[in-house]
């Protein structure tokens, strides 16, 4: 039987889309599940006074708190331009309190109303992705506080807009988090394809199924046919095969100009991974080249050269165009 004294408390996401000059920073939080999460109690009145019932009122009834608009919104602004996001309880309730742990860079929470706000500044990272931990509690009563959870992913497009993206050694086309279509392997010479164990973690990425697969070879390389113009190149790695820096080793040059000299993946992993027993295995690395094409193509050459070791290898790469 449905409890009569049940008091459900929602909250209720809304988004507003902003566009500014016509450019623009693609955000979007991921689908996010309903919520029902006992936080504490609330008392519901059923109208007697009597301490002699032996069922006395008030009762206990729990607190709940529960998103209701699970769907996928895709925001785009632009570093700088304003942004708001509202989140409010279904019931009108005075003296809720609001708090959040973590937001995307230059955007602040209003602690009275739960209303998150302000300017985007300027990412650390073109792909940067934060998990925003949500509460709110009846003011001074820390036994009715519950919370929800908004992952947000920004792209920032204004470091370029995508242009190819490909899944090397994947058979299949694969879309990221920020709806990036990453098409099957194309436009290579030479090469072998090896995927891993299909299931195993990449960690420092959210898009672990680009990495389980390769291209490698002793020398091979991707050509596009581009517009002259100037673009970034971003080369997706992760070392799945040895555990310690020196075991491989290898050249890269775009555009026949070299961009990298005895490059070792695993040792450029292992700075980035501050986890206390993190290694620079499994643990997925980028690298962006900044290109000028005036002869209308894009070549990426992966050789040994003089000093390589064991095999180059690429996991996924991605061409933008830039202002």
């Amino acid at each position: 039987m449905r409890n009569p004294n049940l008091i459900t408390i929602n909250i209720v996401v809304r988004v507003r889309r902003i566009f500014l000059f016509q450019k623009h920073i693609i955000m979007k939080f991921d689908k996010l599940l309903p919520l029902a999460i006992i936080g504490g109690m609330l008392f519901a009145s059923c109208g007697s006074d009597s301490s002699d019932d032996p069922n006395p009122s008030p009762t206990p009834a729990p607190v709940q708190l529960e998103i209701v608009d699970p769907t996928q919104q895709i925001l785009q602004v632009r570093a700088g331009d304003p942004f708001s996001l509202d989140l409010n309880l279904s019931d009108a309730n005075d003296g809720v309190e609001w708090s959040v742990d973590v937001l995307p860079v230059g955007l602040s929470m209003d602690r009275a109303t739960g209303a998150i706000s302000g300017n985007f500044g300027n990412l650390p990272q073109r792909r940067y992705s934060v998990l925003s931990k949500v509460t709110a509690m009846m003011a001074g009563d820390s036994s009715t506080m519950d919370e929800a959870f908004i992952n947000w992913h920004l792209l920032d497009v204004e470091q370029g807009i995508p242009f190819i993206n490909v899944n090397a050694g994947g058979d299949s086309e694969f879309t990221n988090n920020f709806d990036e279509i990453f098409s099957p392997d194309n436009n290579f010479s030479d090469g072998i394809v090896h995927v891993w164990f299909p299931d195993q973690a990449i960690d420092n990425t959210s898009m672990r199924e680009l990495f389980v697969t390769e291209r490698y070879g002793e020398d091979f390389f991707y050509e596009f046919a581009v517009e002259d113009g100037n673009y970034i190149v971003e080369l997706l790695f992760s070392e799945n095969a040895w555990n310690g820096g020196a075991q491989r080793r290898f050249d890269i040059d775009i555009n026949e100009v070299n961009v990298e000299k005895e490059f070792d993946i695993w040792k450029v992993a292992n700075a980035l991974n501050t986890r206390a027993d993190g290694t620079g295995k499994f643990f997925a690395i980028n690298r962006e080249y900044p290109v000028t094409v005036t002869e209308g193509l894009i070549n990426i050459h992966f050789y040994l050269g003089e000093k390589g070791k064991d095999y180059p290898k690429v996991s996924a790469l991605s061409i933008r165009k830039i202002e």
